[in-house]
C-alpha cells in the first residue's frame, strides 16, 4: 500500500479545494446538527444527522479555504474562514452537538462531521457558536 508523502498530500487538499473540487467554496457548506444517529464516524450519511432549527438558522458558505498547511499538531490541514451563528431569538432553542460539510445550502451529501468536545446550547440571540472548519489527512495514516 502507498504511503503519501507531504507533497502528494499538500497537492490533494489544495485540488480538492480549487474550483469544481470535492471541497469547492463555491459550493461546500457548513452547517450545524443537534443530534446523531450511531457515531459520528466515515458511516455517516445526511439522513442520520439532525440539523439545527433554531430560528435564522441556515448553513453557511465556507467562504475560502487557506493553503494546505503542516498543523502544530502533525496534520496537513485546510482551514476555512471562521463561521458565526446566532439564533434570531429565543422561540426554538438548540442544543448543538457538532458541525458538518455539506455539498449544497440544503440537502446534498454530507462530507465530514465534526462533534463539539462538549454541547453548545443556542437559546437566544446573546448566544453564538464560531465554528472554524478544518479539514486535512494525518501524514502517518493508514490509505489503504
Amino acid at each position: 500500500m502507498l504511503r503519501p508523502v507531504r507533497k502528494l498530500l499538500h497537492d490533494n487538499l489544495n485540488a480538492m479545494r480549487a474550483a469544481l473540487g470535492t471541497l469547492d467554496p463555491a459550493t461546500v457548506h457548513i452547517g450545524l446538527y443537534t443530534a446523531i444517529a450511531g457515531p459520528p464516524d466515515h458511516n455517516r450519511l445526511m439522513a442520520d444527522i439532525t440539523e439545527a432549527s433554531y430560528t435564522g438558522y441556515a448553513r453557511q458558505p465556507v467562504g475560502s479555504w487557506t493553503d494546505a498547511y503542516d498543523s502544530t499538531t502533525g496534520l496537513i490541514l485546510l482551514t476555512a474562514d471562521n463561521k458565526h451563528f446566532t439564533p434570531n431569538d429565543a422561540v426554538t432553542p438548540n442544543v448543538i452537538a457538532g458541525w458538518f460539510l455539506a455539498t449544497t445550502l440544503a440537502g446534498g451529501l454530507l462530507l465530514g462531521i465534526e462533534p463539539l468536545a462538549a454541547p453548545v446550547p443556542l437559546s437566544n440571540a446573546d448566544n453564538t457558536l464560531t465554528v472554524e472548519a478544518n479539514f486535512g489527512f494525518l501524514p502517518t495514516g493508514n490509505f489503504g
